[in-house]
């Protein structure tokens, strides 16, 4: 998955599916940056 943002470079993401309602994303490559972009999808009922 591929997250564009106004003005910025994109964030390419790897997407994790747990089950039907649950996936877990992070991202692949930080570019040297010190931070990690991570979190939990859940499906909306």
């Amino acid at each position: 998955m591929t997250v564009n943002l106004s003005n910025t470079a994109p964030i390419h993401m790897a997407v994790y599916m747990v089950n039907p309602q649950l996936a877990f994303f992070a991202n692949r490559d930080n570019n040297g940056a010190q931070r990690i972009v991570a979190g939990i999808l859940k499906a909306q009922q």
